[in-house]
């Protein structure tokens, strides 16, 4: 656990040079469903993945973000297995103007109002055996991707938004 901890915070706070390569986010929710389904199962929990027919393309590390997309599905997993109701957690993937966006939400108790402004600081957790790492990597990844990560206020549960440029706009700003 100490060593995962610790290559957390490499990866973290390691300078590196962005593999940026054209992809397809529906293919990394698929990844991140995939590897997730068996947790799910577990928990009596649901999944519901929305995602357009056609590409959804960006530019960016395609591990990095299926890693992100793995936080935020395992920590709504994490937030409805506390649920005495529906244990749902939903992604859905759409196309905002020039912007990719994918919305992870769930069922859960929702954020506590003492940490919601603190989740994306190294170390802040509201599980027991949590490193409070995984938001602070995942904001860190997102925003390497050239997008932003954000919490959007909700009436029940929680909901996490990714913002990222589709890639043809990446290209011309890098232009």
């Amino acid at each position: 656990r100490a060593s995962a901890i610790l290559e957390r915070l490499r990866t973290w706070t390691r300078p590196r040079e962005r593999t940026a390569e054209p992809i397809d986010l529906r293919e990394c929710i698929r990844v991140a469903e995939t590897l997730l389904a068996g947790q799910a199962t577990e928990l009596d929990a649901r999944l519901y993945v929305t995602v357009p027919p056609t590409p959804i393309s960006v530019e960016g590390d395609r591990v990095e973000l299926e890693q992100v997309l793995f936080n935020l599905i395992r920590n709504a997993l994490d937030a409805v297995a506390e649920s005495v109701g529906a244990r749902e957690v939903a992604i859905d993937a759409s196309l905002d103007g020039d912007m990719a966006v994918i919305d992870v939400s769930d069922t859960g108790p929702g954020i506590r109002p003492d940490v919601r402004d603190r989740l994306f600081t190294p170390f802040v957790t509201t599980r027991e055996h949590g490193t409070g790492l995984g938001l602070a990597l995942s904001h860190r990844l997102v925003e390497r991707a050239g997008g932003e990560l954000t919490v959007v206020e909700t009436r029940e549960g929680a909901r996490f938004r990714i913002s990222l440029p589709l890639a043809r706009v990446a290209r011309e700003a890098a232009e």
